[in-house]
């Protein structure tokens, strides 16, 4: 699966962006029902608990399915329909959610749609990998920094859409993944090449079948950053509001932190090709810690700076996490690419409610 030449020109460029714009595409579709489910806890009457059920069962199948997607991939290798299969069903279910009659339907709807965004993201991660040697780092940064983005914009267009026109105008959503699946269609050639190969599978006793304690306590390390992560953007809304914060300058605090982490990945991705993965990962996670530690006491004006800071650390470690575990893994490079964005989104994802009772304590 590797592309002639390892240097930077147009066509790799173009590759990268038509990636990159997939990868945007389904984690915006990810982002849609997490903002739509007030609307559609309204139109169901839903309690928030099973409103939370449902967003719960989702993000479990999306992460849980990443890893078994990768080692299919691995053994498969890439193929065409692959991509378009993943698009199709991101925007096909989460459209059909605002038609759904009943609730039952919704978690089976989230799911399948989850799916799609789960097989897209080893896929393209793979075939990021597979574009060069000399610029993974920066590659995946910029691969993972459009699906931050989506996922962060995404609420911007479908909470005041759905509060105006209900669940209902959550369907027409699914066209313009349609039209985007179009569009790969027709750019086959652009970011196809060198797809359909398979890697040789790691033999008994060489280096890269000792590897996976390395990528067991890689993936820990990330499961931790993930549970950190994802617990200051869970809670980050009722602390600054309990220190006297504005709806506004919450929302856009959030916004802030977010969006800072797409900033932070693109850099530590460059400066990993020239210092080495380890060493920004692991100076990124002391960044972070030190960051997050520093708000609590800070002023509001620091304090913006600091959620800045700590945003762009912590989602640093992320791309360069997922370049070092195919490193580790090249064989298993789709394994590795859904054990590191799925598999410990989904583990950090459980610490949510602890941090919760933590803070309740």
């Amino acid at each position: 699966m590797r592309v002639p030449g390892a240097g930077i020109g147009r066509a790799w460029w173009a590759g990268l962006a038509l990636m990159a714009g997939g990868h945007f595409a389904v984690d915006t579709y990810a982002g849609v029902l997490v903002a739509a489910m007030p609307a559609l806890a309204n139109r169901f009457d839903l309690s928030l608990a099973r409103a939370g059920l449902v967003l719960s069962l989702v993000s479990a199948a999306s992460s849980l399915s990443q890893p078994v997607f990768g080692h299919w991939l691995d053994r498969s290798g890439l193929r065409p329909w692959m991509l378009y299969a993943s698009l199709v069903l991101a925007a096909l279910f989460t459209g059909g959610t605002g038609l759904a009659p009943r609730y039952a339907l919704l978690p089976v709807l989230g799911i399948l749609a989850g799916l799609g965004v789960a097989l897209y993201h080893p896929l393209g991660a793979l075939a990021i990998n597979g574009m060069t040697q000399r610029h993974r780092g920066l590659a995946m940064s910029m691969y993972s920094a459009a699906g931050t983005l989506g996922y962060a914009l995404a609420p911007v267009a479908v909470v005041p859409l759905t509060a105006r026109h209900g669940a209902m105008a959550l369907a027409p959503l699914a066209v313009p993944g349609l039209l985007f699946t179009m569009l790969y269609v027709f750019s086959r050639r652009i970011w196809s090449a060198g797809w359909g190969g398979r890697p040789e599978p790691a033999r008994r006793g060489s280096p890269a079948a000792w590897n996976w304690p390395q990528v067991i306590i890689l993936n820990g390390i990330n499961s931790l950053r993930a549970w950190a992560h994802m617990a200051v953007v869970a809670y980050l809304a009722f602390y600054l509001q309990g220190r006297g914060w504005s709806p506004g300058a919450t929302g856009l605090a959030l916004s802030v932190h977010i969006l800072s982490g797409a900033a932070g990945g693109i850099a530590a991705g460059a400066l990993s090709d020239r210092w080495g993965r380890r060493r920004v990962f692991a100076g990124s996670l002391f960044l972070a810690a030190g960051f997050i530690a520093a708000i609590p006491p800070a002023t509001t004006g620091w304090t913006w700076v600091l959620l800045g800071a700590s945003g762009a650390a912590v989602q640093a470690t992320f791309p360069v996490a997922v370049v070092l575990a195919q490193e580790l893994l090249p064989a298993n490079a789709g394994l590795a690419s859904g054990m590191t964005m799925g598999l410990a989104f989904g583990l950090g994802g459980l610490g949510i409610a602890a941090s919760g009772a933590m803070a309740d304590a």
